[in-house]
């Protein structure tokens, strides 16, 4: 099974308000940029995370920029 965009949205959520996950290994899934942005406004509201692996995805430049923002 592999997540895809609105499989990530649901992460999203988790991250957003999880005060202790340091460490999400997403790779080799079908998160698109859809699931990118999500992930990348949560980040912006998680202070924990500090490692993300988002390898082997479809995250083109939409999506790569939102993260980025985080």
């Amino acid at each position: 099974m592999t997540i895809d965009n609105e499989g990530a949205k649901a992460v999203a959520e988790y991250i957003r308000v999880s005060g202790s996950l340091a460490s999400l290994h997403l790779y080799n899934n079908s998160i698109g940029d859809t699931g990118a942005k999500a992930l990348g406004e949560a980040l912006v509201a998680n202070g924990s995370l500090t490692s993300l692996d988002l390898k082997y995805n479809d995250i083109g430049d939409v999506g790569a920029k939102a993260l980025g923002k985080a």
